[in-house]
């Protein structure tokens, strides 16, 4: 929040299209919740109220919140640790009824889930210990996958050196930024909010991911292919299952809080797909994994890595320790207690 919290909300009160719109709404809906810092909670909590002029929470509106506190928490680079928006004393006044998703839609593999779901709780018992050791193997150079790294440095890194082995022409696709209007943020800070890069690299014989969804469910969010052909508007990819297609440009849409449009990034939705941080690979369903579980140090990292295989006989593991297998000692009282009173 430029200017900090007071500024922000006296800035948004005043804003006619802020007011407008929280006056529209009978319901705020907002996703991702564990990613949410309270202080951004608390402020749209003041907003509402003031806008609204009512002291209820929010105004009154109708407030639905979604997503997993035992995934990755808030990242904030001034601060080491941020509490749980759950931590704070507005969540806790608003006493949500809860209900809780239970079906895996990645992966059918009943046992895979079973031990996903303990490793979210950080429980590491025989079953899955088995499990890891059985998953682990040494990274091969032919190996036609994912590799899951922690930091965005190894992830540059390795990529760059997979495309350099490669013979052929290098083709470079900048991502255009098309906007009618003053960005609302450097042309850097936009791209960085699509999956895209700033300018995509490209070889023939390049593993990459796609970052999107078909239509038809040929491929999506995470599947992964090799270039076969480029050209200027198409990018020929043969898929891990023998399948070709082809990849246009598209669009990916920077929306402002009415929903317009405010800036359209375009280029192929692709990225070099040899390596990914796990934080971008949240959201990815991904066909063959590499991960290697030492050295993590965040609470969540590695159930978030582990859980965007889709299938667990293309999962493999270079190392891990105990330490690795870990979850939140708050986050798992949080969710003890609503098991216990509050699911609905």
């Amino acid at each position: 929040m430029q200017g900090g919290v007071e500024k922000t909300i006296a800035k948004a009160v005043k804003n006619p299209k802020v007011r407008s719109r929280i006056g529209l709404n009978q319901e705020i809906i907002i996703d991702e919740i564990s990613m949410i810092h309270p202080l951004v909670f608390e402020a749209a909590n003041r907003i509402s109220k003031q806008i609204l002029q009512s002291e209820l929470p929010f105004g009154g509106t109708r407030l639905v919140v979604v997503g997993d506190f035992f995934q990755l928490p808030p990242v904030d680079r001034f601060e080491k640790k941020i509490p749980w928006i759950f931590e704070s004393d507005l969540w806790k006044s608003l006493n949500f009824g809860t209900v809780e998703l239970s079906d895996c839609m990645r992966s059918s593999e009943k046992y895979f889930v079973d031990i996903l779901q303990k490793i979210r709780w950080g429980r590491c018992d025989e079953t899955v210990c088995a499990f890891l050791d059985a998953k682990k193997s040494r990274l091969k150079s032919d190996f036609m996958g994912t590799i899951l790294f922690a930091r965005k440095a190894e992830v540059e890194s390795y990529n760059q050196r997979k495309l350099d082995s490669l013979g052929g022409e290098l083709r470079k696709f900048p991502t255009e930024v098309i906007t009618r209007k003053a960005l609302p943020m450097p042309r850097e800070k936009v791209i960085e909010q699509s999956p895209l890069p700033q300018i995509l690299f490209l070889k023939e014989g390049a593993l990459v991911m796609i970052r999107k969804n078909d239509e038809s469910g040929l491929y999506v969010n995470g599947s992964l292919g090799v270039v076969k052909k480029i050209s200027t508007e198409i990018i020929t990819l043969e898929l891990l299952d023998g399948t070709r297609t082809n990849i246009e440009k598209d669009d990916f849409h920077i929306l402002d809080g009415d929903g317009k449009t405010v800036a359209t990034i375009r280029n192929f939705p692709l990225t070099l797909g040899w390596a990914i941080t796990i934080h971008k690979a949240q959201g990815s369903s991904i066909d063959r994994l590499f991960v290697n579980l030492n050295n993590l140090w965040e609470y969540g990292q590695a159930y978030v890595a582990l859980s965007r295989a889709k299938d667990p006989e293309y999962l493999f593991v270079g190392d891990w320790t105990l330490n690795s297998i870990k979850a939140d000692s708050g986050v798992k009282e949080f969710y003890s207690q609503l098991n216990e009173f509050q699911l609905i």
